[in-house]
């Protein structure tokens, strides 16, 4: 039997930093270089991986673009966006974040309700995210921060069957 499955990985991305604390473009730019020469079939930009809870917007923004213009559509890149107070200003993010030219937004799970929060309340706002970010391809990032919420399989099948949801990432925690 002739297997008709395409290897390779999808690394998360390090942000390199200089000494100052700035971002070092050119290091992010040697960095991804390096993930597509040896393969990699896509890229996560802006996850746990690069700090994302340490950067700012502008800085979140900041190292999604580059590893795009790298990338130079060879390899999807995904990036986190739901990153706000409210639901309406992670939708906000979620399109700055997809006007950038990643094929899909990652929705980290533990930002969306708390952890005393039912699954009801979850399932509420995913869906209400899901109608501010109308036809923008999503994910899920079950990231140990700010706490490790997981999706059922109920959950994540009904996000599936909506269309929106092609990506998905669990972490050991």
């Amino acid at each position: 039997m002739k297997e008709n499955v395409q290897r390779g990985f999808i690394p998360v991305m390090l942000t390199p930093f200089k000494e100052n604390g700035e971002i070092d473009l050119d290091g992010l730019t040697q960095i991804t270089e390096l993930y597509l020469q040896a393969g990699a079939k896509g890229l996560f930009a802006n996850c746990q991986s690069s700090e994302m809870f340490q950067l700012s917007d502008e800085e979140r923004l900041l190292i999604v673009r580059p590893t795009l213009k790298i990338a130079d559509g060879k390899v999807p890149v995904v990036a986190v966006g739901n990153f706000g107070k409210t639901i309406a200003d992670q939708a906000d993010f979620i399109r700055k974040i997809y006007d950038t030219g990643v094929k899909a937004v990652i929705i980290v799970t533990g930002l969306i309700a708390g952890e005393d929060e039912s699954d009801d309340v979850f399932d509420e706002r995913i869906f209400e995210l899901f109608n501010l970010t109308t036809n923008i391809p999503l994910g899920f990032y079950e990231c140990p921060e700010p706490y490790k919420r997981l999706l059922t399989a109920a959950q994540l099948k009904k996000f599936v069957d909506t269309g929106r949801v092609i990506y998905h990432k669990d972490t050991c925690l």
